[in-house]
């Protein structure tokens, strides 16, 4: 059974801390928000955070001197886009996945690479 935009909305309106994180990566080990880890599992869309931790060194070489990146993931008509951009809103890197079953909407994220942690927007 999948979740709809609006059940996942509701669900992520109560991510407004953390009381812990949780370690995650596959070649780079980063820490993730309850909010984060609450998102992927209700979305079904741990691939997500592989991609993330995928793009990592990209976000780093394109941006050396950036401190916070703002994720998107954009997902309309089961095909997505994560748009990573800077403090000035600068688009980085874009990646497009050609189908998934996470819900509808742009879920956005921040990553702080001083603490090395993943945050839900509503818990910056």
């Amino acid at each position: 059974m999948s979740i709809t935009s609006e059940e996942l909305e509701n669900i992520m309106s109560y991510a407004t801390g953390t009381e812990g994180y949780t370690r995650y990566g596959l070649f780079t080990e980063i820490l993730l928000t309850d909010g984060v880890v609450m998102f992927a599992k209700k979305a079904g869309c741990c691939w997500f955070l592989d991609e993330v931790t995928l793009m990592l060194k990209k976000m780093f070489q394109k941006a050396p001197n950036e401190y916070l990146f703002t994720i998107t993931l954009k997902v309309k008509n089961q095909k997505a886009r994560i748009i990573v951009t800077d403090g000035d809103c600068n688009k980085l890197i874009e990646k497009r996945i050609n189908f998934t079953d996470c819900p509808s909407g742009d879920w956005k994220f921040f990553f702080d690479k001083d603490a090395n942690v993943m945050l839900y927007h509503s818990e910056y």
